[in-house]
């Protein structure tokens, strides 16, 4: 049984350790093969999608309630965000302004 606290170091360690392998055990067995068209055409979005599933639940759910909240700000910021990446076709000019737009959006109360 443990007793007192760990290790910092030691807790840091093992955090790297299983991140590593995590990151390097699907590149070492998949590196094999050739996926199908299909599944690399999927893994393209996979990605994004992860990202847009966290951007929507941050933005527009109320950890408070656990309800679903609609946040003007949020979304206008988003939409900018969103317009400015697919016309730049990157991110930077878009995550930029978006966050801009949040902040001015929000410190004016709306």
């Amino acid at each position: 049984m443990l007793s007192g606290a760990a290790d910092p170091l030691a807790v840091a360690a093992v955090l790297v350790g299983v991140t590593f392998v995590l990151r390097a055990l699907p590149v070492v067995l998949l590196t094999r093969f050739t996926l199908p068209a299909v599944v690399d055409r999927w893994l393209r979005y996979a990605g994004d999608a992860v990202v847009v599933s966290f951007v929507m639940l941050i933005c527009f759910f109320d950890t408070g309630t656990g309800r679903a909240a609609f946040d003007t700000a949020a979304a206008v910021a988003l939409l900018c965000t969103g317009v400015l990446c697919a016309w730049t076709r990157g991110p930077f000019a878009g995550i930029a302004v978006g966050t801009a737009v949040y902040g001015l959006l929000t410190a004016l109360g709306v």
